[in-house]
């Protein structure tokens, strides 16, 4: 997806940062102004232009290439943080690809895979579950399906959306950020991992821990708009799930 994914915060380690260490990240607003990346920290605006500096910032197993923002910006993120912290972006000599023992396809500053999908009938069957008020936030997604019955997508294994078609490759393995609120960044919602302990465990051994939504890559691109038709091109046997 064009622009999605392409920033992220480093330490002076030159490792990405969360919300998992840095729960004060949910008071950062990103917001696009025309073509301008605008960040509002904690009600201080600054435009996000990006310097001619490079540097080598460390995500999960991957060590990437990316340019760094404008000192007046790092200046900002690190008095707010009170470390040492840069924004860094994904551009034109980037490169990063997905795990190759799952799919052949380049993926931007995301976990694993390029598109998130979750389908809003099991969100609210896992909200219904969970008892209390939780948001899709929590979880992250850039592709959400408007479903009519929940944990389908457990079968899903080729869509089209509009005029792309997307192949659903794993379902993704949840760890402790789906119990922070997206607005705070604290621990609020514990009951959503108690939950998915409960009813989402994995059953295969590929993917390990609870699951929520599903990771997937673009086959062949074409611009998606809110409200597109989503197509099931092909189904697979349901991923095994352990209560």
């Amino acid at each position: 997806m064009t622009g999605d994914r392409r920033a992220m915060l480093i330490n002076s380690n030159d490792d990405f940062i969360s919300l998992r260490t840095h729960p004060k990240m949910a008071y950062i607003k990103p917001y696009f102004r025309g073509n301008e990346l605008v960040l509002d920290v904690n009600g201080e605006t600054v435009v996000a232009n990006i310097s001619n500096l490079r540097t080598c910032a460390k995500i999960k197993s991957d060590v990437l290439n990316v340019s760094i923002a404008e000192s007046s910006v790092n200046k900002i993120l690190s008095e707010f943080f009170n470390e040492g912290i840069r924004l860094v972006f994904m551009d034109e000599f980037t490169t990063r690809t997905a795990d190759v023992e799952w799919a052949k396809s380049n993926v931007s500053l995301a976990d694993n895979m390029p598109i998130s999908i979750v389908n809003t009938a099991s969100f609210n069957e896992l909200s219904t579950a969970v008892g209390c008020g939780i948001s899709i936030d929590q979880f992250r997604p850039n592709l959400v399906v408007n479903g009519n019955l929940p944990w389908v997508e457990d079968c899903w294994r080729t869509l089209r959306v509009g005029d792309a078609v997307i192949d659903v490759i794993h379902p993704i393995s949840r760890c402790k950020i789906v119990t922070l609120s997206p607005k705070t960044g604290e621990q609020d919602h514990i009951e959503v991992m108690k939950t998915l302990i409960k009813e989402r465990r994995s059953g295969d051994a590929r993917i390990k821990g609870v699951l929520f939504g599903w990771a997937a890559v673009v086959r062949n691109p074409s611009k998606v708009h809110v409200g597109d038709t989503v197509e099931i091109l092909e189904s697979r046997e349901p991923w095994p799930i352990r209560h």
